[in-house]
């Protein structure tokens, strides 16, 4: 065992507290102050009764409550579970070196670190679904998660110990079993640490080549998430060469890299998740692999429209579809993929080829016959925004009113807000404005009802919204002050952004320029902080019809400043608009050649726009 040196030495806390504790322990009998030695095993300050009933060999309560009588433990009622301070543990541990063979201070821990080892991998079998190696000690898997909540911090501490006192192989089955529940959770500081901690214990041997593999994977899942992206490749490239030994080689890194581009991808790091995934499709590009190489190249795609990369997607998703018609994947499944190489082709600009593959999709959700309703659902959501980001609101609406009658009857709450609140804006722009608001209102109580405060934010803002656009600006005003206040403090800056937006144009209907300004100048910063140009645009336009309203010489600054966002922006729709202002202000500041100039600009935009044509029904 581990020794904290051959006696105590008095610590900051000072010579009396000392003596406090060496009085307390004096009034105890020797089989308690035998109990006090041993339970200083335990890893943490905090443990439960079945530990130390584990650790003393018997049941504890007696001596526990005598303990407490003495003040060196605590109970703490809220989590069941007693504590033994910094200073205390301190003491009973060098007394425990000192007593440890009289103790049996060796079998205690050996039979605390079973009791870990046998729980941790009897939970993790729970949360994976498979059969437990002893199905009796836990009778569900809610009842397996929560003892890993609880015993979290002790069973991480745990690994650490048994790694400085030589147990190589029960620090790595405890970090093993960890591995998922940590992962779910998003610990990922506790998951780096405890495979670190295996990985550095020792060299592995050949018996070993799976725990090291193994414990890589998961070190490479933590250090992308936490640390440093190329670490964490390298740490894969050699967990799959231990896996090559074990004749599972290639197709074991490919599922590795693919379970790091889905963390990355939930831990917003897109950018990362695409070379991972790039990796990946490099190493299964054979007939055989087809499956795997459609499920790695649609993945790629979605990470590159997260990145912000719509051109670079499209050729994976088509090749994903290619693949999907070889394999004859399900009908959703490929409806799904249109769905998004849609999306990547809109926001590429190819609004004709876009519509073509929403078209395609609409027609094989048609055919399908699954009875699969989750995906149905998931499809038509998905099927929805598309439609919505082409202009095609009122499909998008009753597609997006299908995706969420079907989460609420299957109880998903979450997925029927974030329906409901883009069913919500569609309706606005199809000008239902009555029932746009219904929709938010109802995302938003949904949201609220499950604690989602951000969520339920952005739904305020959305409220907001409609509210202006209703002509309701007093009512819009007071949703929207308190909602992009929230949505900034809680790091939205996209949301707050919108929001403020909102309010200034709120607060500019109703007059009240000096608030506008304020709230238009924030939402300009903030959009061009998070890089949305046309927000950006449009808020800088707002601005420009403020200032002259306000008959303020900044007004030209501000039009001049939008007509350029405009140019940059994926949107122009605006753009028009700025120019006509700019031109009217620069002619009332005598700028008359500045202003014919501005004047010809936007007339050339309006004759070049012309009517647009419903391309979408031709398609259908």
């Amino acid at each position: 065992m581990p020794s904290n040196g051959g006696r105590l030495t008095p610590l900051r806390s000072g010579r009396s507290v000392l003596s406090v504790v060496e009085w307390s322990y004096a009034r105890l009998t020797l089989p308690q102050q035998q109990a006090f030695r041993l339970l200083s095993l335990h890893p943490t300050r905090l443990f439960s009764a079945a530990t130390a009933a584990e650790v003393l060999g018997r049941a504890p309560e007696r001596v526990l409550r005598r303990l407490v009588q003495v003040h060196l433990l605590r109970f703490e009622a809220d989590g069941r579970r007693w504590g033994m301070d910094g200073l205390v543990k301190r003491y009973a541990s060098v007394l425990g070196v000192q007593h440890a063979v009289a103790d049996g201070r060796e079998d205690a821990f050996e039979r605390l670190t079973r009791y870990y080892v046998l729980r941790a991998e009897a939970a993790d079998a729970w949360l994976r679904t498979e059969m437990p190696p002893e199905p009796r000690l836990f009778a569900s898997s809610e009842r397996a998660l929560a003892w890993m909540v609880r015993e979290r911090a002790s069973l991480v501490a745990s690994v650490d110990r048994c790694v400085e006192t030589g147990r190589r192989r029960e620090a790595a089955a405890i970090a093993l079993a960890l591995a998922e529940f940590l992962t779910r959770g998003q610990h990922f500081e506790d998951l780096l640490h405890v495979m670190g901690a295996v990985l550095d214990s020792s060299v592995a041997t050949g018996d070993d080549w799976y725990t090291r593999a193994a414990a890589l994977n998961n070190f490479a899942v933590a250090m992308g998430e936490t640390g440093d992206f190329y670490e964490a490749m390298s740490s894969l490239k050699r967990a799959a060469e231990m896996h090559g030994r074990l004749s599972e080689g290639q197709g074991a890194y490919v599922v590795m890299l693919r379970n790091l581009a889905s963390t990355l991808l939930v831990g917003n790091r897109p950018r990362d998740a695409v070379e991972a995934l790039k990796e990946a499709a490099t190493h299964c590009q054979g007939a055989a692999d087809a499956p795997v190489r459609a499920e790695i190249l649609g993945q790629l795609g979605l990470a590159l429209l997260e990145a912000e990369d719509p051109r670079q997607a499209i050729t994976p998703l088509r090749e994903t579809l290619v693949l999907m018609a070889r394999i004859d994947a399900p009908v959703l499944e490929r409806a799904m993929f249109h769905s998004w190489l849609g999306t990547a082709l809109t926001r590429s600009g190819q609004r004709k080829e876009a519509l073509v593959e929403l078209a395609q999709a609409i027609a094989l959700c048609k055919d399908d016959d699954s009875g699969n309703h989750p995906r149905q659902a998931a499809v038509k959501e998905t099927l929805g925004r598309a439609l919505i980001e082409n202009g095609l609101f009122r499909r998008a609406v009753r597609l997006l009113g299908e995706a969420a009658a079907v989460y609420l009857e299957l109880e998903n709450i979450r997925s029927a807000a974030r329906v409901l609140n883009d069913q919500g804006l569609a309706l606005l722009e199809t000008g239902d404005g009555y029932d746009a608001l219904h929709a938010l209102d109802e995302a938003r109580r949904l949201y609220v009802t499950m604690g989602d405060d951000v969520p339920a934010a952005q739904c305020s803002n959305n409220v907001g919204k409609v509210l202006r656009r209703l002509g309701q600006h007093g009512d819009a005003i007071e949703i929207l002050t308190p909602a992009a206040r929230q949505l900034r403090q809680a790091g939205d800056e996209a949301g707050a952004a919108e929001a403020l937006l909102n309010l200034g144009l709120a607060h500019l209907a109703k007059g009240a320029t000096e608030q506008a300004v304020e709230s238009l100048s924030d939402s300009a910063e903030l959009h061009a902080a998070v890089g949305n140009l046309t927000s950006r645009a449009h808020a800088l336009l707002a601005l420009g019809r403020a200032s002259l309203r306000a008959g303020d010489q900044e007004a030209i600054h501000y039009l001049q400043s939008a007509a350029d966002a405009f140019r940059y922006a994926p949107s122009s729709n605006g753009k028009v608009d700025a120019l006509l202002l700019l031109s009217d202000a620069l002619n009332v500041a005598g700028r008359k050649d500045e202003a014919r100039a501005a004047l010809r600009e936007a007339e050339s935009l309006e004759s070049e726009s012309g009517p647009e044509t419903d391309d979408f029904q031709q398609t259908s």
